[in-house]
């Protein structure tokens, strides 16, 4: 049988960063690199917030490391500040999810590129789903 993962101390072990660059933000140590499981992968940044007990990842949306180097600042006193308010770093809530996928799919039904049937089975399915 196959070994199970532990993050805990298998962090690291499977080479998914590659090109990483270590830059320091204060008492935050990020870390920056693209993914080699991704052909043309995109720059992301990586940093462990204390205050969530956990690592934090987020892509930077460039391919250019240049500009992703001056992005990982911004982005991170972005990170710091919903950090600072209280607020949860891993995820939306499902209501606020859900409320955005139905905009996309009313959106796209309304555009023509899905039928209006598809739209209402994709909500029943949804709302069946949350119920549980």
């Amino acid at each position: 049988m196959a070994k199970a993962y532990k993050a805990a101390t298998d962090y690291n072990t499977r080479n998914f960063e590659r090109n990483k660059k270590f830059i320091s933000f204060g008492e935050y140590r990020i870390t920056l690199y693209e993914r080699s499981d991704l052909a043309n992968s995109s720059w992301y940044f990586r940093v462990y917030v204390k205050e969530e007990g956990r690592n934090y990842r987020q892509s930077l949306n460039t391919t250019d490391p240049v500009l992703a180097e001056k992005a990982v600042t911004h982005e991170m006193i972005k990170t710091l500040k919903r950090v600072d308010n209280g607020e949860r770093l891993p995820a939306l809530e499902l209501k606020d999810l859900v409320r955005r996928f139905k905009l996309a799919k009313e959106k796209a039904a309304g555009d023509g590129k899905i039928a209006k049937t598809t739209l209402a089975n994709h909500m029943s399915r949804i709302n069946h789903g949350v119920e549980y």
